[in-house]
């Protein structure tokens, strides 16, 4: 019959680093009767946490200049701030001033990022590009100098020199 416990021991606490510690065993109150009990040591490896660097959506109109390109980093664990991560991701998009109206992929790339107790899962965003407004029949009315301005907005349809009697 085997009875009490063992005392097992490791010098790890929630903020420890990356890396491998002592497990170490010691008969403390077990015991058995018809068995010889050998404690034996382990390891405790502590591996990095993951942290998300997303890209932020962004939204600009077609002919503009892309905005700034920004992100967030979320994931942060035992009351650790972003000061713990050294460096920037490095962000990009194919968009250009010239692109037409749709959406493109803002990448992220790992760029200097590093932290000594995180891995970083990289999440890209959208650049979104909205079109120019055309009027809905496709026909663009000039409006007539205040001097040629008529009571009614149809006259505006009315080449000049029709209205001035030249007709």
């Amino acid at each position: 019959m085997v009875s009490g416990t063992a005392k097992v021991t490791t010098t790890v606490t929630a903020k420890s680093n990356v890396g491998t510690y002592p497990i170490t065993v010691a008969l403390g109150t077990l015991s058995a009767s018809n068995y010889v009990i050998t404690p034996v040591n382990g390891t405790l490896t502590v591996t990095k946490a993951q942290l998300t660097v997303t890209a932020v959506n962004k939204t600009r109109k077609q002919g503009a200049a892309n905005p700034a390109l920004s992100y967030t980093i979320t994931g942060f664990v035992n009351g650790d701030k972003s000061t713990v991560v050294k460096g920037k991701p490095t962000l990009s998009t194919t968009a250009v001033k010239t692109s037409k109206a749709g959406s493109y992929s803002i990448i992220v790339a790992l760029g200097s990022l590093s932290a000594t107790n995180y891995a970083f899962t990289l999440v890209n965003g959208t650049l979104t590009v909205t079109g120019v407004k055309k009027a809905s029949s496709g026909v663009t009315v000039a409006q007539a100098p205040d001097s040629e301005a008529s009571p009614s907005p149809f006259d505006r349809l009315i080449p000049t020199w029709w209205r001035k009697g030249r007709g």
